[in-house]
């Protein structure tokens, strides 16, 4: 098993060397504009290649559907782009299925968030169980009143207009003892203000 090891070992070694000699050595380019076009051009080529190589393995062996585009800048202008896959149509199938889903992707809420619509949410139906109470204490109309007849109504409106206006007599009432029950205390405190400073 040793042996095996280090044969293995040895191999390898011999690799890097030979590599090296060839000049394909393991250091990576630094990730920066190529100023060399020429190499920058042989660059994109390859890389390309080997991206759409990528691309196409993962679609194959992992029945993904993948797509890729890539656009050339040949003197400044922006040339036709090479896709994975080469047909136009199935590239625009596949974004349209992406931008289709991403809509449908729910929107990730913060707690605040969260328990802010629920405390909306209740104080909505709270307001809604309210006006049904109200509209069962106090309803605005009674089947009864479509049987009346022109006098009965007359009649009633002038109950009703003498029941507002004693509603009216009794709050002017009440704020006038609220009014006078303010003054008392106000002088009152002011009194023994003044019996302070004597």
């Amino acid at each position: 098993m040793l042996v095996l090891v280090r044969s293995l070992m040895h191999f390898t070694y011999f690799l890097c060397m030979f590599s090296q000699i060839m000049g394909r050595s393991n250091t990576k380019l630094p990730l920066e504009l190529i100023k060399n076009e020429k190499s920058r051009n042989v660059t994109f080529r390859k890389r390309k290649k080997g991206l759409m190589k990528k691309t196409y393995e993962l679609n194959k062996l992992c029945d993904v559907q993948c797509s890729v585009i890539i656009y050339e800048n040949k003197n400044g202008q922006l040339v036709r782009p090479d896709t994975y896959p080469e047909n136009p149509e199935e590239v625009k199938q596949i974004i349209d299925r992406f931008v289709s889903k991403s809509a449908k992707v729910r929107k990730v809420e913060n707690l605040a968030d969260f328990f802010g619509k629920q405390i909306m949410q209740v104080k909505k139906e709270t307001a809604k169980l309210h006006q049904r109470n109200n509209e069962a204490r106090f309803p605005s109309w009674h089947d009864m009143l479509d049987d009346f007849s022109l006098d009965q109504l007359l009649a009633l409106l002038k109950k009703l207009e003498h029941k507002i206006e004693d509603v009216h007599k009794h709050y002017d009432k009440q704020c006038v003892i609220d009014d006078s029950i303010l003054r008392q205390t106000v002088c009152a405190f002011l009194f023994s203000s003044f019996n302070l400073f004597i």
